[in-house]
């Protein structure tokens, strides 16, 4: 039986008995889980239970994630499902495929920077090149850059200025993937000093908070 077969087995299962399945989706960065039940599936498209939570973290993130128990490798695998509609009654998406989202890879929480309060940014390589800066962790930053200027593995300084602080590190190219503007590249920081450390920490702190009730609001 092809994966394919084995997942359709245990749609069929969890829509006979009704079992709610957590399903992961993300809304600035933040991952948003809720556990619905499978109304309705075919080879192409599964049709699920909406929520307020989920049909926002569809519209913002356009996918859901969940395990599935593989029973020919005795474990979980992650897939993800594209979705193709979202309403107050259900939730649709394409048939889900396995999974290796780097998101589901993180120890360290990670927000996108705010617009009140933006940060700025710059990276050095060869040369010195602003950047716009989409998302921040402790252990590393998401930036905006032109199509190719890097490439995985490359090592750079990275310049911050996170609420007028200015914070210098060195950092690794470790995720790059197209963007509407360029690329945007995953840095992982290899060195910062623990004052730097601290400024982030209460920007991402300040910055969850802000799209916790960013959530709430559209949601109740």
């Amino acid at each position: 039986m092809n994966l394919n077969s084995r997942i359709a087995e245990w749609l069929k299962e969890i829509k006979e008995k009704g079992t709610p399945v957590e399903v992961t989706s993300f809304f600035e960065e933040l991952p948003i889980r809720v556990k619905v039940k499978l109304l309705d599936f075919d080879d192409k498209f599964l049709q699920w239970e909406s929520n307020p939570k989920l049909t926002l973290a569809a519209d913002y993130a356009g996918k859901l994630f969940f395990y599935f128990n593989d029973p020919n490798f005795g474990t979980k695998r992650l897939l993800e499902a594209p979705v193709t509609y979202y309403g107050k009654k259900m939730v649709e998406t394409a048939f889900p495929t396995p999974s290796a989202d780097p998101r589901f890879e993180r120890e360290l929480l990670r927000v996108t920077v705010s617009e009140k309060a933006p940060v700025k940014g710059s990276i050095i390589k060869e040369e010195e090149l602003p950047v716009r800066v989409r998302d921040l962790s402790e252990e590393g930053v998401g930036i905006i850059v032109p199509k190719g200027k890097l490439k995985m593995g490359d090592e750079l300084e990275v310049n911050l200025l996170v609420n007028g602080i200015p914070i210098k590190g060195k950092g690794k190219v470790v995720r790059i993937e197209p963007h509407s503007e360029g690329e945007l590249a995953g840095i992982k920081f290899t060195s910062i000093d623990r004052s730097g450390k601290r400024t982030l920490c209460d920007y991402i702190i300040r910055r969850q908070r802000e799209i916790l009730n960013q959530i709430r609001l559209l949601t109740e």
